[in-house]
């Protein structure tokens, strides 16, 4: 069961240094230099906050409950939405 674990870790990983060199590109194409600088700061700032928020909630209820537990919670979670979505798609035309 490792082996699945480290290559959507991997995966993970490389999906994320690829989305910094295109959201850098996209930027320097839209953004005007003058404000360049202001916007990517202010992006930074909300993704920080925006991934420390949800891991100090995930502290605490890790202390709770267990991380397997909370682990095991979360994937029936997301599992249980993916099925909602399916459900409620609406038709293509």
């Amino acid at each position: 069961p490792i082996k699945p674990i480290l290559l959507s870790l991997l995966a993970y990983e490389f999906l994320l240094g690829v989305i910094g060199p295109i959201n850098s590109t996209y930027a320097n194409r839209h953004i005007a230099a003058r404000e360049r600088a202001t916007v990517l700061s202010v992006q930074s700032m909300v993704s920080t906050v925006a991934a420390a928020v949800p891991l100090f909630f995930i502290g605490i209820l890790s202390d709770k409950f267990g991380l397997n537990k909370l682990l095991l919670f979360f994937g029936l979670g997301v599992l249980a939405l993916g099925v909602i979505l399916m459900v409620t798609k609406p038709k293509a035309d």
